[in-house]
């Protein structure tokens, strides 16, 4: 009996008794597999694979018959030196397997359903690296990746599966491939294209809370990214925080990079990390000059130690949110600063626009500020909540409130802005770095007060 036969008879009886498995284990793609060793040597001597597969698969369907040819024909070529052909073989021979998986019976292929997309996209990444296409806006097979993620995506949130158990549902895997396809518009800087599979989550109102955890840390995290780009601060906040409460302690490099973000969204909402957990992490260098200079109101130092970190926050992607969103904050700390020296109790409390200048000027450094820009940063401040009280033209003062002058900036609504998206893209393609999570608890932050 050939090696071609025997290995198709053992993947015929793992499909007969469904054992998922099994069949992932014989469907391999590397080159130190056993079976894909032996087979390519035989293949090599010019043995029919697709005959022998219509032999043995003769009363199964066309679509898995198309796809075990395929298969065959892949690992045959899978030492080929064209990098590209050998992509071109998976997504062909993918394309196949997804018209077998569409079929109603074949809902507990969702293990090899899962383990092929992921060497898709794994595929796709290597290829764009060794080609040197990850630059280019044309020909990338990160861009077919996509496309094929998209018909997994619809293939598995369409699942009807008859009423039965989610665990019996192809829906089971639309978290895995909705991470899958984040991973590869992140990387391509198309962050907007993921709404369409939050929303299409959202409709079928799948709950996160039923899938692996680690694919749960996988999507907060993503999604938390996707509001910050965004500019929906409190949203990404809230995810990043869950993912990272959720991500195993002993994951550090994940929590880390989750930190990262969600420092940056906490920054904007007046929340600050305590030494010790940036210490933990190593972004003791990286952060705690920045908070200390925003509850100082420090806007020269906090421009210094921004602009000297600045090549680290344009590859993560946290750059221009930190440079203008944070902005307002130091205004409102420097400011209540002002208010809290000039203060006299029994009295309305006001803010002279003349004392507002002068701390400006030598928080900033910059003598060009005028009057006129301390009532447009006071107005903009009133505004935006993080000042309570109305302006005085005429007498150059802010009359304040007598009960609470300053709101905690935890608990001003963020204004959600919107940027230039020319700037944006510009800013995106900055990125350099892999700022994505790997997988084979509470959050010491502390909030600012004053």
């Amino acid at each position: 009996m050939s090696t071609v036969t025997a290995y198709l008879q053992q993947v015929r009886s793992a499909i007969d008794y469904k054992n998922a498995p099994t069949l992932c284990q014989l469907l391999q793609f590397y080159d130190n597999d056993p079976n894909v060793q032996a087979l390519r040597m035989e293949l090599a001597q010019g043995v029919n694979g697709k005959a022998i597969v219509e032999n043995i698969f003769g009363d199964h369907s066309n679509a898995l018959k198309n796809f075990l040819s395929a298969y065959l024909e892949l690992v045959q070529h899978l030492q080929d030196p064209d990098a590209l052909a050998v992509y071109d073989r998976y997504s062909a021979m993918f394309s196949m397997y997804l018209v077998q998986f569409s079929s109603p019976d074949s809902n507990w292929q969702v293990p090899l359903f899962k383990q092929l997309a992921s060497m898709l996209v794994q595929l796709a990444f290597r290829v764009d690296k060794m080609t040197g296409f990850a630059g280019s806006n044309k020909d990338k097979k990160l861009d077919d990746a996509t496309r094929l993620l998209s018909k997994c995506f619809n293939i598995a949130i369409s699942d009807r599966n008859d009423g039965g158990p989610f665990e019996q549902s192809k829906k089971q895997s639309v978290l895995h491939v909705t991470n899958l396809a984040f991973k590869l518009y992140f990387k391509l800087r198309q962050i907007r294209m993921c709404r369409t599979f939050i929303s299409h989550l959202a409709k079928e109102n799948i709950q996160i809370d039923m899938f692996p955890k680690s694919q749960q840390v996988t999507y907060r995290y993503y999604l938390g990214r996707y509001y910050l780009f965004e500019s929906q601060v409190r949203k990404a906040e809230r995810e990043l925080d869950i993912a990272f409460k959720k991500c195993t302690r002993y994951a550090t490099k994940n929590k880390r990079l989750i930190l990262i973000y969600l420092i940056s969204a906490r920054m904007v909402l007046g929340i600050f990390p305590r030494p010790e957990l940036l210490a933990k992490y190593n972004l003791m260098d990286k952060y705690h000059s920045l908070c200390i200079a925003i509850k100082q109101g420090n806007l020269a130092g906090y421009q210094y130690h921004l602009e000297r970190h600045m090549p680290t926050f344009l590859q993560e992607g946290t750059y221009i949110m930190l440079k203008e969103r944070v902005k307002v904050v130091i205004w409102r700390c420097l400011f209540r600063k002002v208010y809290v020296v000039l203060r006299e109790p029994g009295k309305t409390p006001i803010l002279p626009f003349s004392q507002c200048l002068i701390a400006l000027r030598f928080s900033s450094g910059d003598q060009t500020y005028d009057l006129l820009d301390i009532e447009c940063l006071l107005v903009s401040l009133l505004d935006q909540s993080y000042l309570k009280g109305y302006l005085h033209h005429h007498k150059q003062i802010a009359v304040l409130s007598k009960n609470v002058a300053f709101p905690r900036v935890r608990d001003v609504r963020v204004i959600t802005e919107r940027y230039d998206d020319a700037a944006v893209e510009a800013h995106l393609a900055a990125q350099t770095v892999d700022t994505g999570l790997q997988f084979s608890t509470n959050t010491n932050f502390a909030t600012m007060e004053s």
